[in-house]
């Protein structure tokens, strides 16, 4: 993530890690890379991991809306377009930029990976 952000011109700033994934929650919090503060909510996310298929609680569904409102108000948005949150999060805010983690340019349709076109 770190390398997309400097390949993107950015060199300093704080980044806001919301994730469902415990392991990068903890790998992103462990080391602070040079330039960058890092922030997250502190919330247990393993929790979050192990919530998808299964019926949540208010705590969960709080955790999820402050990470969609900390991430709307964010100037650049870093993530995968097949994640909501990021959607969302580009609808609700304003971030002037999007840096894209995803191996193709974004489709909605199958179709644009198989290299098909109108």
């Amino acid at each position: 993530i770190l390398e997309a952000v400097r390949a993107a011109g950015y060199k300093s700033g704080t980044i806001f890690v919301a994730t469902d994934n415990a392991t990068i929650a903890k790998e992103a919090l462990s080391s602070l890379p040079e330039g960058f503060a890092v922030a997250s909510l502190r919330a247990d996310r393993r929790v979050v991991q192990k919530s998808h298929g299964r019926r949540e609680g208010d705590t969960m569904l709080h955790l999820q809306l402050l990470d969609l409102a900390l991430l709307s108000q964010a100037d650049v948005l870093v993530g995968v377009f097949g994640s909501t949150f990021i959607k969302a999060a580009l609808q609700l805010g304003s971030a002037s930029e999007y840096i894209s983690l995803d191996t193709f340019h974004w489709c909605p349709l199958l179709r644009c990976y198989w290299g098909w076109h109108d």
